[in-house]
């Protein structure tokens, strides 16, 4: 017989001289307090839950201590004290104010460069922690982001050790007794599968979290062991910067290689992605990236050393980094034997070589030397007896030097390539740039420059010298806004801008023109658009064609329609050079031709049009054109690219005319619409009505109706008050259709029920098609309100493409009702699918709990903790609209379920003023306010107070022997899963010996709750194959 616990330590309570104040968090094994010690430290006291202290969870938590006790980094948290208290294992550690990194990620609306930097510092001072956590020969094994602390100041803290082993003792265990070891979206694919891992386990979860941070999704979503084992296996994670365009490309990077599924891909160690990602100051800035070639210098140097003369030749464009190049290989040299000449041009190199007979000769820029001395040179050169090392650069192959006439020994040329992105980002860093600068500066210098070293930097330096940016300690910082260093002008260095005039000046005047068009432009054109766009006539074409033959950064195309482009990043560059007066009047004119051609179908290039009149200064123009091209990505459900639009209108507003306006924030209304921020969609459907009422429109009665929607969503007005609204709109307008559907959910939950039937049969009557399919599935649910279960059903299956959401979860509470578990969650599982993909975060939550509970009743334990885990944490708005609320209650009833700790809703939950709920808290409640005892309730949500009601009486078994807390959820027949879990649960009620004064009351109590639940059983389904479930459950748990 399994020992009985005492109540559990409780705030006000002391443990061993620390006080227990308030509950700083919930997680799946542990509570953790606030509390102070008797030397008035504060301090966070973890204590385990009542039923994890069995031997295997003390001993983990013992391990944790011990674990966390050898370790002291400023990014980890400290561990002071340990103990057990009357059979609670608990543990004191430092008290971190401030956050999580799962609720600091979620909580940023909208990434921006600040972001990204501040991600950037988490992540380098998390590699930091990991790499000395790993130095110490252990492994964390269950890093995700609730494991990351976040101090006030913005310090990131290693949390929850618990699972920690030294690597020679590790074996991995993935559950025990249907508990997850580590959460499996975060887990390397190694850890998945059981087999012994190492450091690099940790590396793959930190690249999981960096994802999470840096596109606020995880790499892989599913809801099943089986499904995140497969993805992990089998799936290559999108790259980040599909999913947030603002993603900075270096971090990227870093996420998809630390994801690589086989540990020897990944980085080696925490240390070598802290080198990757910290690039120490470069003596020579230009050497990045030409590791190779240096390598290839030493088996060079190598072959002279065993005595024979070399030549090396070192190839590159101007800026390339020849000179750096020679700089670096002359410092690792001896100097008596070396010959250094950088400015070939002004040294006297036969001299030099007389005077000083080196056997290692370093010749910079060789191709600019006379062809005089080349010869004499190499005629020096070859009257030596001893062996000699000649390293040379040029821009072009093909002197005397690169051929080896001077050694005999003909070289293969070496290049320096240019350098990509990455190491452009770790030159700027070491020049001194700023995070935020190297954000955008970066990508475009790579882009512009083509990853020319010596350009870029020449490019940067005279934004310094502009005053763009200033030096403060080694770092230079923009005196400009952040938000403004996007659009900053990039400087020209003058050799290439001297390049660009000499070929433009070669060109004839029709041709200059196609040239300035297309850099406007910035695209490929057809021959036709350009003809339409200069006004030139067909016959210049053979002229203008033969002048721009010559240029190197022209192509012709010929595929459909002949078409010409200017190369990337040609066109850029020489679009920055056009004066400015000729690109505002080239981009007014392209507007013009674009909206007089594409009159009558506008949308699809309605954005370009909007471009162009905003670089051409006439933004009042734009917004109209805009507007349209919202408009059309709001049609096909491209929200990404309507969220964008949206964005590029909000400078535009304050000089726009009023219909514009409220035509923007009608629009903004239906993007809060989709991702389900009704407090914005409220704000923006009142800016909406205020503006429509200064014209006098007539959408006035839509925007009033689309109010209330939202306010009783909300649950702050009546719904009954709903109907005269509704009665302004037409018979047959859509918006009509669309809020009576809504309304008679609303009226079925306040247990309106004869309106709400009022309302389908309205729908039915309906000649479009849509709209009687909602009125059947509106008479689908009135039968199964009416009892009349598998007439309901058919209904609805017959009309299931076209059942909105929220019957849908009502439809699969019948299926649990009546024990079609597999079909329930064969419906559960495709809401989920639905609300992803819509991105309905609450009502993918709603499915998720609801998968969970389907689990549990079939018995899959695992299955139900792992669906909890997704969710447990998930934060509760201070006002949860309907939605929410429903999605919430789900939650804690799977909780109860699994007897973890329910989401904390007394903390931010403000109810209703017409429920008339009182808050009160009592010691360990943690369940939705609401004063059982107060009668009358004067409005009622039925459906959803008897979900309230119910788990306030399952979270305080002593009202359970209370008649009075029964009848109201006797008076419903809407949620009876509710009344057969409650027996289940009831059965499991703490010993009556802890209640002794209600020992006389159980046996009868009991048998009526049982008989009640087994009556309203064989009511809805006369198979009784659910009342052999619940007997068999009851029987046996009591």
């Amino acid at each position: 017989m399994s020992k009985i616990l005492a109540t559990p330590p409780l705030p006000g309570d002391v443990i061993q001289g620390y006080t227990l104040h308030t509950t700083l968090g919930i997680g799946g094994n542990a509570t953790v307090y606030r509390a102070t010690h008797s030397d008035l430290q504060e301090v966070a006291l973890k204590i385990l839950h009542p039923g994890k202290t069995s031997f295997e969870d003390r001993k983990r938590f013992e391990r944790e201590f011990l674990s966390l006790k050898t370790l002291n980094h400023p990014n980890i948290v400290r561990v002071f004290d340990s103990g057990v208290h009357h059979g609670y294992p608990w543990l004191s550690m430092e008290l971190v104010e401030g956050t999580d990194l799962n609720n600091f990620i979620m909580g940023t609306e909208n990434p921006n460069e600040q972001y990204f930097e501040q991600i950037e510092e988490i992540f380098i001072e998390l590699c930091k922690a990991l790499n000395y956590v790993h130095n110490k020969g252990m492994i964390h094994r269950d890093l995700k982001p609730s494991n990351v602390l976040i101090s006030k100041e913005g310090i990131p803290k290693l949390t929850d050790f618990g699972v920690v082993k030294a690597p020679a003792a590790f074996q991995s265990e993935l559950t025990t007794m249907g508990r997850l070891l580590g959460t499996v979206a975060f887990m390397a694919p190694e850890h998945i599968l059981g087999e012994p891992v190492d450091h690099r386990a940790d590396l793959y979860s930190l690249g999981a979290l960096l994802y999470m941070a840096l596109t606020k999704e995880k790499p892989f979503k599913t809801t099943t062991v089986a499904g995140y084992l497969n993805q992990h296996l089998t799936h290559k994670p999108t790259d980040p910067r599909s999913l947030s365009s603002d993603a900075p490309a270096l971090l990227s990077d870093i996420a998809l290689k630390l994801l690589e599924k086989m540990p020897e891909n990944r980085f080696p160690s925490a240390h070598a992605v802290l080198e990757f990602l910290q690039a120490e100051e470069v003596s020579g800035k230009s050497l990045l990236g030409q590791e190779d070639l240096f390598e290839s210098f030493r088996k060079h140097y190598k072959q002279f050393q065993e005595g024979h003369s070399v030549t090396f030749t070192v190839i590159g464009a101007k800026g390339a980094g020849k000179t750096s190049f020679l700089n670096a290989i002359y410092e690792q040299l001896p100097s008596k034997q070396t010959l250094m000449c950088i400015n070939t041009s002004e040294i006297n190199i036969i001299e030099e070589l007389k005077k000083q007979n080196p056997s290692i000769i370093l010749l910079d820029n060789t191709d600019k030397i006379h062809p005089n001395e080349v010869n004499n040179v190499c005629n020096l050169l070859n009257e030596r007896s001893t062996p000699f090392l000649l390293a040379h650069t040029a821009t072009n192959i093909g002197d005397s030097f690169s051929s080896g006439r001077a050694t005999k020994a003909p070289s293969l040329p070496q290049y320096l390539r240019p350098l990509s992105e990455k190491y452009v980002h770790r030159l700027l860093r070491s020049f001194g740039l700023n995070k935020s600068a190297l954000l955008h500066l970066v990508p475009k210098l790579h882009h512009l420059f083509s990853g020319n070293p010596g350009t870029i930097l020449e490019s940067v330096e005279k934004l310094c010298q502009d005053g763009l940016f200033k030096k403060r300690r080694r770092n230079w910082i923009p005196t400009v806004k952040v938000s403004e260093l996007k659009h900053l002008p990039i400087p020209i260095p003058p050799h290439i801008a001297a390049t660009y005039t000499q070929q433009l000046e070669l060109l004839s005047s029709l041709a200059k023109q196609f040239v300035e068009c297309l850099c406007v432009l910035q695209m490929e054109s057809s021959i036709d658009s350009l003809l339409l766009f200069t006004d030139t006539p067909a016959s210049a074409i053979p002229e203008i064609k033969m002048s721009l033959a010559h240029m190197p950064w022209i192509e012709v195309k010929n595929e459909h329609i002949e078409s010409l482009n200017i190369k990337p990043p040609h066109n850029t560059l020489l679009y920055l050079l056009l004066p400015e007066n000729r690109k505002k009047s080239w981009h007014l004119r392209i507007a013009g031709m674009l909206h007089q051609k594409y009159r009558s179908r506008i949308a699809p290039v309605a954005e370009e049009i909007a471009t162009h009149l905003i670089k051409g200064e006439q933004s009042s123009k734009a917004l109209s054109f805009l507007l349209v091209a919202a408009q059309d990505a709001l049609k096909n459900n491209n929200h990404h690219k309507f969220r964008t639009l949206l964005r590029k209108q909000i400078p535009l507003l304050d000089t726009a005319k009023i219909q514009l306006q409220r035509f923007h924030y009608e629009l903004q209304l239906q993007l809060a619409l989709h991702d389900e921020e009704l407090n914005l969609a409220i704000q923006y459907s009142s800016e909406a009505l205020r503006l429509a009422q200064k014209e006098q429109h007539p959408r006035i009665p839509l925007l009033r109706l689309q109010i209330e929607l939202l306010r009783i969503e909300k649950q702050n007005c009546n719904p009954s008050d709903f109907k005269d609204l509704i009665n302004y709109l037409p018979y047959n307008q859509t918006e009509r259709i669309k809020a009576e559907q809504t309304y008679a959910l609303y009226l079925m939950e306040d247990n309106h029920l004869d309106e709400a039937k009022e309302l389908w049969q309205h729908l039915r009557e309906h000649s479009i098609i849509e709209h009687h399919s909602l009125g059947l599935v509106g008479e689908g649910i009135e039968k199964m309100l009416d009892n009349n279960i598998d007439v309901g059903l058919k209904i609805l299956q017959q009309n299931h493409t076209r059942v909105p959401e929220f019957w849908t979860l009502f439809w699969i509470d019948v299926l649990i009702q009546i024990g079609r578990l597999d079909e329930a969650k064969e419906r559960a599982n495709e809401l989920y699918l639905q609300a992803q993909t819509r991105n309905k975060i609450w009502l993918a939550t709603h499915a998720i709990a609801l998968t969970g509970i389907i689990s549990f009743l079939q018995g899959d334990l695992s299955e139900a903790t792992l669906n909890y885990n997704e969710i447990a944490q998930t934060p509760c708005p201070e006002q949860p609209t309907r939605e929410v609320l429903r999605a919430f209650l789900a939650i804690e009833l799977l909780s109860i379920l699994l007897n973890s700790p329910s989401p904390n809703f007394s903390k931010n939950y403000t109810s209703p003023k017409f429920l008339n709920r009182n808050h009160f808290q009592e010691k360990s409640q943690s369940s939705l306010p609401l004063n059982m005892a107060q009668s009358p309730i004067s409005h009622q949500i039925p459906w959803i107070f008897t979900q309230i009601l119910l788990r306030n009486l399952l979270r305080h078994p002593s009202n359970m022997w209370q008649e009075k807390f029964w009848t109201p959820l006797e008076k419903y027949n809407l949620y009876i899963p509710q009344l057969l879990i409650s027996s289940y649960y009831l059965a499991q009620a703490p010993s009556t010996a802890q209640h002794p004064e209600l020992l006389l009351n159980w046996n009868s109590v009991w048998t009526k709750r049982q008989n009640f639940a087994f009556q309203k059983c064989s009511l809805i389904n006369p198979s009784t194959h659910f009342k052999e479930f619940w007997t068999k459950h009851s029987f046996r748990l009591s």
